[in-house]
């Protein structure tokens, strides 16, 4: 059985090990992707994104050559008089280093101050199902955003202790879902089928760093 925990730490080994740590690039799985990758044991992640200024991807972990997570994102230089992409990516980079190594986790949460900019990070929800911004501000502009979304492809289990129940009567008792392993829970939602917001998280910037 894998565990949340389980997974977010490999997302974010493999995250850190790819992008952010130059990883060495793979041949592409689709016409015109660039494709990076990281492995370890049973656990396999795969980074693959069209463009490059303007661009969208997905990844993708696979556990036991099983996908078990996913991640769509799309981003755009929005102010090129004020960013360009070299200086975008060397502000992303920079900023993520620190997340990986001090934080531990990729949910966002994070303002970064940078010679190129003002890096900030913002999410709702966990890594089982989230929604979040990346955005650059120079001089309280915003010329550089990337908006992800997260879902999963096979329900994570994860262990509860039994519930008491208050009647022997109860024939919803004596569900094996009562004990033992179980399937994580569904991140709420709001009316619109976004994640709610849950504790930690902050509303999505529209100006920069405080």
């Amino acid at each position: 059985m894998v565990g949340i925990a389980e997974l977010t730490d490999f997302i974010v080994e493999a995250k850190a090990s790819t992008y952010v740590g130059d990883g060495a690039k793979l041949p592409a799985c689709r016409p015109g992707s660039h494709d990076i990758g990281h492995q370890r044991g049973s656990w396999r992640y795969l980074d693959s994104y069209f463009g490059g200024t303007d661009f969208a991807g997905q990844e993708a972990v696979w556990h036991d050559d099983k996908p078990c997570w996913a991640m769509n994102y799309f981003g755009r230089i929005i102010r090129p008089e004020l960013i360009d992409a070299r200086r975008a990516g060397a502000v992303i980079k920079a900023a993520l280093q620190t997340m990986y190594r001090e934080k531990r986790h990729f949910l966002g949460g994070m303002e970064y101050q940078h010679a190129y900019g003002c890096y900030i990070d913002s999410s709702r929800g966990a890594t089982d199902h989230f929604s979040g911004r990346e955005t650059i501000f120079v001089d309280g502009e915003l010329p550089r955003r990337a908006d992800r979304a997260v879902s999963f492809l096979r329900p994570i289990s994860i262990r509860r202790p039994c519930r008491p129940r208050s009647s022997r009567n109860d024939p919803s008792a004596q569900r094996a879902g009562d004990c033992g392993w179980q399937s994580a829970p569904r991140a709420r939602t709001d009316a619109q089928g976004l994640p709610s917001p849950r504790r930690h998280s902050r509303p999505f910037p529209d100006r920069g760093c405080r």
